[in-house]
């Protein structure tokens, strides 16, 4: 039926291959899918006989299939009847095979559309014919029309997502979908269809929808997170039904919307050149150009150690020899390029946001406002893509990933287009390039101003960031003050000479107007973490040395601790590790005595602490601090886990950078709660711990005069500091009677761990007991996110890293921290979970 989207689902574990007949008046169309266990997936479209004049048969079709898509992933292919044409696009031949099949009569379909020429209704209707840059001109020339603006926004919206789909979860798919179809689809009167238009897809849609969704019009992330992390087989399939709804609705009201505008993009494509010189787009363009090409440019008065420190933390670690940089006009074409596709996307932002705002000015509609805000406000992740034109001098194409999104992080205090644009677009001051490679094509620069550092990534790396953005973005409106780092911007550039390259765009987490002095990376991991003779970044062992802290107020202290908790059980949840605290030291006595130094460094600092670019004023001293997680782009795929592996058989499971994403947030939040924000009172009277702890050899006199270790009784002393926004948990771990051994021969070496939220404070462990009395007195931050949670004690059988590798489960308790605060103090004494005994 004309203007109507239908779905084809072919699912199976394992090795994949399917064909299939349609047949539409008297043609044939057939389809085939393969995705093997090695090796490429593929798909293939072909019209094949009429009549009498059957073609091959199915099963001779499916054999005779190419061994890769009619192109490659991400074309577009066109096959011809003697009446109708099939259109492929949007071709994702990941884990499933996914690509939009368009089926119409051939005077719409069987010419691809020439970048350069107006907008047709069959490059409109046909997905994947027409870039997003172009759908933008098409909804600026219809904004004299309300229904037809939203039209063509709509279709705008769902190209633009359909197209990164395949790279969500399931759940961040239904979010994605969901925003859209609320604001667009689910509101009468914006697009101007018939009424029976999209009343059945509503209906599935709306029948489909799961209930820990809620029925709010306004779509939370945080409900669609929880479906993530729980989600049993039942669920999932419910929640995959319900995504297969959404997009049919989508599709529909798309193809409707196309429909619609038919006569209007005909009369478009009408018109002379000379009219379209002249026509809104170009003036707005003109305009934008002119208004942030001539843009004021903040001078910068960081010193040029700044750059180089930055550089030197995110250069890979595993470089062995300097690669050899580009040539300087070489250079020179790739910062162009860079500069380009930035522009062009801050832009597009722009102008997207101003015809949103014409949407919003002229509906009354109180219940579609709210929809349209939550949308704007949230914004899911977007593909837009950008086509060589050749009236711009393009020679490349390329794509920003979730643009609208990043511009909306802490309401665009330092990531809005208008920001983007002043430092980085085509009227701003060249970059400051930092690191070129000659033959990967890698580069790093630095806007003029410092503020902005554009750095290459790998296509995984661009991946998991894209995944992550729904995420990302609801955390960062929920926990102002987190230190993960803002990103303004993810672009998939094909760079001639250079072939197809991945960057972003980051914000610096170092102020351009202080002079940082010392630079710590700091990861929570002991072995091998100091820094060699020559390098300018200290690491862990380094920190420890110095004995230092951030002296910071105390609830600032407390505010901090809790954001950085925060921020590890996302990043954890995300399956990603070997991310790193930033913390950069700024000395005001030192910039005053620095001949060169700015009037603006002595004068009162910026302490607002909302952004982790911002500063955070020490206590007692005029110094400043930078701190932000960075470098949460590496997963723990199967080359870490061999690291890992090979780490415990070394016997530094446990210590060593490399270690699964929940032990390495685990670890990482009781470094920085001890080591970096510890309590500063009498340090000066107490030992530093013993970085070998219960495996220390030097136990001389001598060396317990500097050093504590795990029998000794200040071994806890950072326990007992800890504090957090809402109070203290102090747990008084007794005893544990009949425990079962866990041992082959002899008997387990038993130990208590009290967990809440990413916290571990743990007893001593007691040798060769199943009855062990611990006696131990243990302290946790309570934070405001802790309350629903439950406060858990598992008991562990210590085992030799070397020979036995990790610690042996005995058992659990979960106490809901509710229960605790309602009945307080608590005795607990019950059966251990999860085990038979004990």
């Amino acid at each position: 039926e004309p203007g109507k989207a239908g779905l084809v689902l072919l699912q199976g574990t394992g090795e994949l291959g399917a064909a299939l007949e349609f047949t539409l008046g008297a043609e044939r169309l057939l389809l085939g899918a393969k995705r093997p266990l090695i090796g490429s997936a593929s798909f293939c479209i072909e019209f094949s006989g009429t009549g009498n004049k059957r073609g091959p048969a199915l099963l001779d079709f499916y054999h005779k299939m190419p061994t890769e898509f009619q192109g490659q992933e991400g074309t577009r292919a066109c096959s011809q009847g003697e009446e109708y044409a099939a259109f492929a696009g949007q071709v994702d031949l990941g884990s499933q095979i996914r690509v939009h099949v368009l089926l119409g009569p051939q005077a719409e379909l069987t010419k691809l559309p020439d970048p350069s020429k107006a907008v047709t209704s069959r490059s409109c209707i046909a997905p994947g014919a027409i870039s997003s840059a172009e759908l933008l001109d098409l909804a600026e020339n219809c904004r004299t029309c309300r229904e037809d603006l939203g039209r063509a926004l709509l279709l705008l919206e769902v190209s633009s997502m359909q197209g990164g789909l395949g790279q969500l979860e399931v759940p961040d798919q239904a979010f994605a979908l969901d925003l859209v179809a609320a604001c667009f689809c689910d509101t009468e009167g914006l697009l101007g269809l018939p009424v029976d238009a999209l009343r059945a897809e509503l209906q599935v849609w709306h029948a489909r929808r799961p209930v820990a969704l809620g029925s709010e019009p306004c779509v939370k992330y945080e409900l669609y997170a929880a479906l993530r992390q729980s989600s049993p087989s039942a669920a999932k399939a419910g929640l995959e039904e319900y995504v297969d709804a959404a997009l049919l609705l989508l599709k529909t009201a798309a193809l409707q919307c196309a429909i619609a505008l038919r006569d209007s993009m005909r009369l478009r494509a009408s018109m002379s050149d000379e009219d379209l010189e002249g026509c809104y787009t170009n003036e707005l363009r003109r305009a934008v150009s002119e208004r942030w090409g001539s843009a004021h440019r903040h001078s910068s008065v960081m010193e040029e150690t700044n750059c180089i420190v930055m550089e030197e933390h995110l250069r890979p670690d595993d470089r062995v020899d300097t690669p050899a940089p580009m040539p300087e006009d070489e250079v020179e074409r790739v910062m162009a390029a860079a500069q380009q596709c930035i522009h062009d996307a801050a832009d597009f932002t722009l102008r997207h946001s101003d015809l949103l705002d014409d949407i919003q000015a002229g509906m009354s509609d109180e219940v579609f406002l709210t929809k349209l805000r939550h949308f704007r406000a949230r914004v899911p992740p977007m593909k837009r893509s950008f086509e060589p034109e050749e009236a711009e001098d393009r020679t490349f194409s390329h794509q920003c990933w979730g643009s609208e999104l990043f511009a909306s992080l802490d309401s665009g205090l330092h990531t809005s287009p208008r920001l983007v644009l002043e430092s980085l677009g085509r009227g701003a001051a060249p970059y400051k390039s930092m690191s070129t490679n000659s033959k990967s094509g890698e580069f790093f620069f630095f806007s003029s101003d410092r503020r902005f550092l554009i750095k290459t990534v790998s296509e995984d790396e661009a991946l998991l960031l894209f995944r992550m953005l729904s995420a990302y973005q609801d955390h960062i409106q929920h926990v102002p003050r987190s230190l993960i780092v803002r990103y303004a911007g993810l672009h998939r550039a094909q760079i001639p000479g250079h072939g197809l390259q991945y960057f972003s765009v980051m914000v610096s987490v170092f102020d351009p107007s202080c002079a940082v002095h010392e630079t710590f990376d700091v990861k929570g991991s002991t072995l091998h973490r100091r820094s060699k003779d020559g390098e300018s970044i200290g690491k862990d062992e380094n920190w420890m040395d110095a004995g230092l802290r951030l002296r910071l107020p105390e609830d600032i202290r407390h505010q901090i601790r809790e954001a950085h908790e925060q921020d590890s059980a996302l990043l954890a949840s995300h399956h990603v590790m070997d991310y790193s605290l930033l913390i950069g030291i700024h000395h005001r006595d030192r910039a005053t005595q620095h001949a060169d130094a700015p009037a603006s460094s002595s004068s009162a600092p910026a302490t607002n602490a909302l952004a982790p670019s911002s500063a955070l004023q020490a206590e007692g001293t005029d110094d400043l601090y930078f701190v932000g997680l960075i470098d949460f782009l590496i997963g723990f795929g199967i080359k870490k886990q061999a690291e890992h592996l090979l780490r415990v058989a070394q016997g530094h499971g446990k210590e060593a950078s490399c270690v699964d994403p929940v032990t390495y947030a685990i670890r990482q939040v009781r470094f920085v709660q001890d080591c970096v924000l510890g309590e500063q009172q009498g340090l000066s009277e107490i030992r530093r711990r013993c970085k070998y702890g219960k495996d220390c050899y030097r136990k001389n006199p001598e060396h317990k005069k500097e050093f504590r270790h795990p029998n000794e009784e200040d071994w806890y002393i950072e326990s007992r500091a800890a504090a957090g926004t809402v109070g203290v948990l102090e747990v008084s771990v007794e005893a544990a009677k009949g425990l079962l051994n866990r041992e082959i021969t002899g008997t387990s070496d038993p130990y208590a761990v009290v967990g809440l939220g990413l916290q571990r404070v743990s007893t001593p462990v007691v040798k060769s007991c199943l009855n062990p009395e611990w006696h131990t007195f243990l302290r946790l931050a309570v934070d405001q996110v802790h309350i629903g949670q439950s406060v858990e004690i598992t008991v562990w059988d210590e085992n030799s890293p070397t020979y036995q590798g990790s610690d042996s489960f005995m058992g659990r308790l979960r106490v809901p921290l509710a229960d605790v605060i309602a009945d307080s103090p608590k005795d607990i004494s019950a059966k251990l979970e999860d085990v038979q005994g004990g």
